[in-house]
């Protein structure tokens, strides 16, 4: 039965070659020797799934049309191989329906089983489903550490997993808390290798979020080093982005400039436009609104156009909010009303309790009203912004909307409910202090 699957996928290849009007000698070009291609083609020998991914994309076909119909005949080790191409390229479904298959395979040995449970959690994680890869991996998480040695490696790569799953639910101080167990795993490991340098980007992310900067830039420059050492530039950019963040929120413009002008060089060069374009709008908030503030919120401006022509609204939201608080700074607060408007269309309130870019608006809104005397309706924002940042780890930023109920509060010369309320502000900030 093999053998007939090879041919089929053989015979595959050999179509679309002819289709496309390239000889073996072109196919083969930089891949691999005409003969590969020969015995390809006539089922005679069938290369791994990374090797039909290459030939896949040199033929411009998607990969599952080159393997359809027959990965019932490969073996469980090429099947888990092509598992992890469909998800490498965001094909959940097909992974799915592949994994679904082999769980209950008798020829599975006890690491491919831990490999494939782990691949459903990629799925689970890539089709938004965080509660079920959330469960997927406690449950497993629970099953290794009872066993006498658990391996260092794969225990950190579940802890790395739960981390990202808790990310998800914004549950930010269960991820960094995840992260950290992940990272402290690595230190075990004989030296960085692509796990750990992925878990110290993760941990330093979460940190970065938690406000704790110092630490931050520690952890992504762990991840720095090797990136750039191996030529990943998808990761070394994401990396600079992240120490770019890091940096401004220390009070170092100079080096976040650096590392954000750097990022945003990077992901052109890559034509990942989207990541050009968030890092274009993260400069113009926090450094080019410093110098010239009219450019900023005009850069920001153009960034939330082409973000909402693209379909991506909680991004826009999130622009938008940030885009009022520089409005709101200048007293621009005509122009402020108009942006807050428009981003407060753009979800519900019970969206807002799990997506943080919808809780900076809350935050900018309270700002706002704030400032045209609405108190009343200022301290409930604020009240709302501050219990939402709260649930999902953001400690700092908790405090911050707490800040505004504190001036709301003043402003009406109600002095023992703004003390009593800046009372609270300090215990959060006295807690996220802790977090170190």
């Amino acid at each position: 039965m093999k053998n007939e699957a090879f041919k089929s996928i053989g015979g595959r290849v050999r179509n679309y070659r002819l289709n496309r009007g390239f000889s073996q000698d072109e196919l083969a070009e930089g891949i691999c020797s005409r003969q590969t291609i020969s015995f390809l083609e006539n089922g005679q020998h069938l290369p791994s799934p990374e090797f039909l991914k290459k030939i896949a994309d040199r033929l411009g076909v998607p990969f599952h049309e080159i393997m359809i119909d027959d990965t019932d005949e490969l073996s469980a080790k090429i099947k888990l191989e092509v598992i992890n191409i469909y998800i490498e390229r965001n094909e959940y479904t097909r992974a799915l329906d592949l994994i679904d298959h082999l769980q209950n395979s008798q020829e599975l040995l006890e690491y491919q089983k831990r490999e494939l449970e782990l691949s459903k959690v990629d799925c689970l994680l890539g089709t938004n489903q965080p509660d079920a890869a959330l469960e997927a991996l406690t449950d497993l998480q629970m099953r290794l550490e009872l066993q006498r040695e658990p391996d260092d490696h794969l225990m950190a790569v579940v802890y790395n997993k739960l981390g990202t799953a808790n990310y998800r639910l914004w549950n930010i101080s269960n991820a960094h808390a995840h992260y950290m167990r992940a990272y402290q795993l690595t230190l075990r490991f004989q030296g960085i290798d692509v796990t750990a340098a992925r878990i110290a980007y993760n941990l330093g992310m979460a940190s970065r979020l938690l406000n704790l900067n110092t630490d931050a830039v520690q952890y992504l420059s762990v991840s720095e080093n090797f990136f750039k050492d191996i030529s990943d530039l998808d990761k070394l950019a994401h990396t600079w982005f992240e120490l770019g963040i890091a940096y401004q929120s220390m009070g170092d413009l100079g080096e976040a400039e650096k590392y954000l002008q750097e990022a945003h060089t990077l992901y052109k060069s890559q034509n990942a436009l989207r990541f050009a374009r968030l890092v274009k709008e993260s400069y113009a908030f926090t450094v080019l609104s410093k110098q010239d503030p009219d450019k900023a919120i005009d850069e920001m401006f153009e960034c939330a156009k082409e973000t909402e022509h693209d379909g991506d609204l909680k991004q826009v939201a999130y622009i938008h909010a940030r885009i009022a608080k520089l409005l709101i700074g200048q007293k621009r607060l005509t122009e402020a009303e108009k942006v807050l408007e428009k981003a407060l269309t753009l979800f519900t309130e019970k969206e807002a309790s799990s997506c943080l870019h919808f809780v900076h608006v809350y935050q900018s809104f309270a700002e706002y009203l704030c400032e045209i005397k609405q108190y009343e309706k200022s301290i409930q924002y604020s009240y709302l912004a501050s219990d939402l940042f709260d649930k999902m780890g953001f400690i700092k930023d908790a405090a911050e909307s707490l800040s505004t109920a504190v001036n709301a509060f003043r402003y009406q010369g109600m002095f023992e409910q703004a003390l009593e309320v800046s009372d609270r502000v300090c215990n959060m900030l006295r807690r996220a202090t802790h977090l170190r």
